[in-house]
């Protein structure tokens, strides 16, 4: 076994940076249709439940969202 410091970095770091675009993407696309949104709207039903039952206890792979609708 390779004898090196333990690390939070990916091994790979492509996935990071795909998933980082997709992030900037949305992020400009929520910012650039705001105005067209109403101010206030509620949570729909089925992503409240998902807030209903435990939560995690262990880590999740970068970018995974489980059976929630949070997309």
């Amino acid at each position: 076994m390779e004898n090196r410091p333990e690390s939070l970095d990916p091994a790979d770091w492509e996935p990071v940076r795909t998933l980082a675009r997709r992030i900037v993407d949305h992020a400009v696309d929520y910012t650039r249709d705001v105005r067209d949104r109403p101010v206030w709207q509620d949570m729909p039903l089925e992503v409240r439940a998902c807030f209903r039952g435990p939560a995690p206890q262990e880590g999740q792979p970068l970018g995974h969202r489980g059976s929630c609708p949070l997309a």
